[in-house]
């Protein structure tokens, strides 16, 4: 059954792509991180296949970095990509010899889709277009309505994918790798890490370390999918608020989140594909002045509830008895006195197959 309603969605970052990047300052966190743990180096003439580029800050670092590839670079909304399109034109560009590049001929190297990947991964796959060197994604496959048949798909579009598949042994020994999830605090208006839960899966490439699984200081041409997306305990506080308040009004539960894959269940679904996957976690949190600065910050970068049912309200049930509630719950809760600031949670999932 479908989590997501696809108009809804497109609607949605319609609506929102001239505010995106004022707003997604998280988004651009991954994306930067995302393009660090890329390899260093990809094939003369490489092909990229990016999937839910948005307003394109993936796209301009990939087009950075790799000055000799081309990107195929597909979203949903086409607002978002012509806004992407637009600041690729105004984009100041290095190439690999120094000089400045031509707008046009970044440009040229892109070629814009407008498409649901669900739809055109397995259209490709079915023509057996195994044509791409790397496939990345940051901030978008949190809106896939089946991960595991979009990923199955994304996989065969790899020119060598053999090294992809593990066997049972190798999954075994993957799934063995146990690292640390990392908990952002707050200090002083900056971030600082700490352990908080050493059972979760993760990987050795965690911190761009040189193990041959990309990363920051990857070397060769090591292709392969990696992507970031956001993870199950993403806005957990906000969660937490609704239920309460909807036990204190006695309403019955509402979803008022999207349904997020955990890092446990990424690693599970890509071993039913016979794939390892790496995969880092951590949580990023962020501060508001209040509860509704936070939520329109949501509304901003068109991450607003698009459940399948087409409803498109967030609180449908107990209106605004049930938001205000809610707000005090929140408050309570998670704020911080006396300010009434409040923190919000963002679980963030690297991969890499």
């Amino acid at each position: 059954m479908s989590k997501y309603n696809k108009q809804l969605v497109r609607k949605h970052f319609d609506k929102q792509a001239g505010n995106y990047e004022q707003y997604a300052e998280v988004q651009a966190l991954m994306a930067e991180e995302l393009a660090n743990r890329l390899p260093r180096e990809l094939p003369d003439h490489a092909e990229i296949l990016e999937i839910g580029c948005g307003t394109g800050m993936l796209t301009r670092r990939l087009l950075r970095k790799y000055p000799n590839a081309r990107v195929t670079a597909v979203d949903l909304s086409q607002s978002m990509l012509d806004y992407a399109r637009k600041a690729i034109e105004e984009l100041g560009e290095i190439t690999s010899d120094g000089g400045p590049a031509h707008a046009g001929k970044l440009l040229e190297r892109v070629d814009f889709r407008e498409a649901d990947i669900e739809v055109l991964a397995h259209q490709l796959a079915a023509a057996d277009n195994r044509n791409f060197d790397l496939i990345v994604s940051s901030a978008a496959f949190q809106w896939l309505n089946d991960p595991e048949g979009t990923m199955g798909a994304l996989l065969q579009l790899l020119r060598c994918k053999s090294d992809r598949h593990a066997s049972p042994d190798q999954q075994d020994e993957a799934s063995g790798c146990h690292g640390a999830i990392l908990h952002a605090e707050r200090t002083e208006g900056q971030y600082s890490y700490s352990n908080v839960d050493p059972s979760v899966t993760t990987s050795s490439w965690m911190h761009g370390r040189d193990e041959g699984t990309g990363g920051q200081d990857s070397k060769g041409t090591k292709s392969g999918l990696y992507f970031a997306t956001f993870g199950d305990r993403t806005f957990f506080e906000l969660r937490q608020s609704f239920t309460e308040a909807e036990t204190e009004l006695g309403l019955p539960g509402g979803s008022h989140t999207s349904e997020l894959l955990s890092g446990k269940q990424w690693t599970a679904l890509f071993t039913r594909l016979h794939c390892s996957l790496s995969i880092t976690e951590r949580m990023e949190e962020v501060w508001f002045p209040n509860v509704r600065q936070f939520l329109r910050s949501v509304q901003r970068v068109g991450a607003s509830h698009a459940p399948a049912n087409g409803n498109d309200a967030a609180y449908p049930s107990g209106g605004k008895t049930l938001f205000r509630q809610m707000e005090q719950r929140y408050l309570r809760r998670y704020g911080s006195s006396p300010s009434g600031a409040i923190p919000a949670t963002y679980h963030l999932i690297y991969g890499y197959v």
